[in-house]
């Protein structure tokens, strides 16, 4: 697999709308599935973990020029570096995974799901399981030949023990 590692905030991002009274939800992944579901929800904004935004004001459209502008006035507003306002989202360890796949995809998802019955399970877009500490996402690319795994986890630790785990279940 290839793969590329970083400390992302998707679950602090999703607390943060929460703490300030928002209402976080998930959506396929893709910017129709995306653009669909704000219409639908009237949403203000939505982001990808991939780094595309959208905003209602822009037609539900991907907005990074816009975002820049935002992001740019919020710091020059708190007179502070990005780095210090993005500190506290923090919280998390995420690694996205790319397996190039030959077998049978639904196979291969439903020999995990297996492994994770009895927890919390989500078929909105290929299967995602929650757990307290760590949750993943697996589901086949929409542009690429792959099957992708999203994992965040609690500390880099339990993030490094289920990338491993999960990989010995889609190689095998």
């Amino acid at each position: 697999p290839t793969t590329k590692g970083y400390e992302i905030w998707a679950e602090a991002v999703k607390e943060h709308i929460e703490e300030i009274g928002g209402q976080a939800e998930i959506s396929k992944v893709g910017h129709s599935f995306i653009q669909r579901q704000m219409a639908q929800e009237k949403a203000v904004f939505a982001g990808e973990v991939s780094g595309h935004y959208f905003l209602r004001d822009n037609f539900n459209a991907g907005s990074p020029f816009i975002v820049i502008l935002y992001l740019l006035k919020i710091l020059a507003e708190k007179n502070k570096k990005l780095s210090e306002l993005a500190s506290p989202l923090k919280k998390y360890f995420y690694k996205e995974l790319n397996f190039g796949i030959k077998g049978d995809i639904k196979n291969i998802l439903e020999k995990v799901e297996r492994n994770y019955r009895g927890e919390q399970i989500s078929h909105l877009d290929g299967l995602s399981v929650e757990f307290s500490d760590w949750w993943f996402n697996l589901r086949p690319s929409n542009t690429e030949p792959l099957l992708r795994l999203t994992l965040e986890a609690k500390s880099k630790r339990i993030m490094e023990e289920k990338i491993e785990e999960i990989s010995q279940l889609v190689k095998n």
